[in-house]
């Protein structure tokens, strides 16, 4: 089976899984992102935010766990 690497894109620009520094985990990011969004919009235009998170639930693809 051939590997196919991710695919990001922001706004028109794509970019390459080789750019992103590790640790990297897609649904941290793109949650910190829609909140990012929600602190710097315009409180006074409407807007629709739709976040789905496409994960698998498997321990192997999980985010460690930090302990404080």
């Amino acid at each position: 089976m051939k590997f196919l690497p991710p695919l990001y894109v922001e706004g028109a620009k794509q970019i390459s899984h080789k750019d992103i520094p590790g640790p990297f985990y897609s649904s941290e990011y793109f949650a910190n992102r829609m909140i990012g969004f929600l602190d710097e919009r315009d409180k006074e235009k409407p807007f629709l935010a739709y976040l789905p998170f496409t994960a698998p639930h498997c321990w192997s693809f999980e985010r460690p766990v930090v302990k404080y």
